[in-house]
């Protein structure tokens, strides 16, 4: 292999990319301010390397699975230097991986501050706070003794949630979920529908919130989050993110004006 995986991930914390995207065919991928771009100084990669450096990383038992189910998520960390989620997949029959950098507790709360936030210890947040929303990637992070009786909980991670919503309604949650019901039920059907739809080139952060705004919006009191098998509810996200693509110049195509009746 030609290429160091360990210089791909040092050159994109250097530019401070969130994420890295490997595909044979194409250059290592950063993800700066929201746009993927090539990671300039690194050659094309082809499947050899692809499959080697995803390989590499994998253990015995995640290499087993991704050839069983031609997928799998997994975390990975280079000490004192980077951790990352990792989500493997077979495309067009190479190995192909995308990696999103879990930013360290400084920048996170340096983050924070800049916004406006304010740092607690997580027990006091779990006392205060009626509504938990948790995306750290940290399983288990959130205890069913610190959930409160009548509190509603996103333990919204992938693949593993902070809290598993059985145990978090087991401690009195009065409705926890997580990414499973949430991202993958709820977010992706209609953000993929919408994409394909207007020929996207890309999503943005528009998109997105467009897609979350419209899910709020598919939940009639007293629901939280709508109904996940619900096809009004897809159809909502997908118009929602085909116009939020017209909008921000994404689009290369304009569905049918019926395409966004009852919009």
């Amino acid at each position: 292999m030609s290429v160091d995986f360990a210089d791909i991930v040092l050159a994109a914390l250097e530019r401070r990319a969130s994420d890295i995207h490997l595909t044979a065919g194409a250059p290592p991928n950063v993800r700066l301010r929201g746009r993927l771009m090539a990671l300039e100084g690194f050659p094309v990669l082809g499947v050899p390397d692809t499959r080697e450096i995803v390989y590499s990383i994998m253990s015995d038992v995640q290499r087993q699975q991704f050839e069983t189910l031609h997928q799998v998520d997994f975390s990975y960390s280079i000490p004192r230097t980077a951790r990352m989620r990792v989500n493997a997949y077979l495309q067009r029959g190479a190995v192909s991986a995308a990696f999103r950098v879990i930013p360290g507790k400084a920048d996170s709360l340096e983050r924070l501050r800049l916004a406006g936030g304010k740092a607690v210890e997580l027990d006091e947040l779990m006392a205060r706070c009626d509504v938990v929303v948790a995306t750290t990637a940290q399983p288990g992070l959130i205890r069913p003794e610190q959930v409160r009786p009548g509190q509603i909980i996103f333990a919204i991670s992938n693949p593993l949630p902070e809290i598993e919503p059985q145990r978090a309604m087991e401690a009195g949650a009065a409705l926890a979920v997580d990414g499973s019901v949430v991202n993958n039920l709820l977010g992706f059907p209609g953000l993929y529908r919408g994409a394909l739809d207007s020929r996207a080139t890309r999503f943005n952060t528009e998109m997105f919130v467009a897609a979350a705004l419209a899910i709020a919006g598919q939940a009639h009191d007293p629901e939280v989050v709508p109904d996940s098998l619900d096809r009004a509810v897809h159809k909502a996200v997908a118009q929602a993110v085909a116009r939020a693509a017209l909008d921000t110049g994404v689009a290369r195509d304009e569905p049918s004006p019926d395409y966004f009746e009852g919009d």
